[in-house]
């Protein structure tokens, strides 16, 4: 709009400065003198205030080209500003998808380690479980060993006799002689089995009620029979 303006006030300054005053005659005398010089002063200072006129716009403009400079640079700090803001995301978005992806890689490695850690606890367990059946099956031969053939219970202490054929005998079965193969088992408490004994006190006993199925060491299985469910128990009823 300025710029317009002051195109239009430069061509009426060049109209102005190229009008010539009509030259004075002898018929217009004086008179015509005056009028052409007063003419003269208004052209002139009519000139003079275009002349102001178009240097305000002069300033008015460049004012406003420097605004338009500072808006511009304000919105080209503002774009890379906000530039720099959205790379920043990117960057935080791309570190974040780099830890998930090391989360997945390492979640899928944990879960090949315990898949292997899992098959090493079950092939433990098969291990465990065989050793516990061959010792399970040891102790089933001992406890057949020391057995006494009599009364068929094993013995939960000591002495256990034993015959000059190795076989054994409880205290409370024991006689003359030996149950099994007749051989007389000697006087005077000679033939007495150390070994058998310690079998006795490291095997696990059963409760000696029928319907009971546990099994306990020996110094656990008299508190037990005390108060096991299956135990005989008098009648509390006097006409029982």
């Amino acid at each position: 709009m300025f710029e317009d303006e002051k195109k239009d006030m430069l061509e009426d300054v060049m109209k102005t400065k190229h009008q010539k005053v009509p030259e004075v005659s002898e018929e217009n005398g004086e008179t015509w003198k005056k009028v052409a010089a007063n003419m003269n002063i208004m052209l002139e200072d009519e000139k003079k205030d275009k002349i102001d006129t178009i240097i305000a716009f002069d300033i008015v403009i460049e004012k406003n080209n420097k605004q338009h400079e500072t808006e511009i640079g304000d919105l080209k700090a503002l774009k890379e500003k906000e530039l720099g803001e959205c790379e920043e995301e990117m960057k935080g978005w791309k570190r974040q998808a780099e830890r998930q992806a090391e989360k997945i890689e390492t979640s899928r490695i944990n879960e090949e380690e315990i898949k292997c850690l899992k098959l090493k606890i079950e092939e433990g367990k098969a291990e465990i479980n065989e050793v516990k059946d061959k010792q399970k099956h040891f102790f089933e031969q001992l406890k057949e060993q020391v057995e006494c053939p009599v009364c068929m219970e094993i013995p939960r202490g000591g002495p256990v006799y034993v015959c000059p054929n190795g076989h054994f005998v409880c205290n409370k079965c024991k006689r003359g002689s030996c149950p099994t193969c007749r051989v007389a088992m000697g006087t005077l408490g000679t033939g007495k089995s150390l070994l058998a004994v310690t079998v006795v006190e490291n095997i696990e006993h059963s409760c000696k009620f029928v319907d009971c199925k546990e099994f306990f060491a020996l110094d656990k299985v008299d508190g037990h029979e005390k108060i096991c469910q299956h135990r005989t128990v008098s009648c509390p009823y006097v006409k029982c």
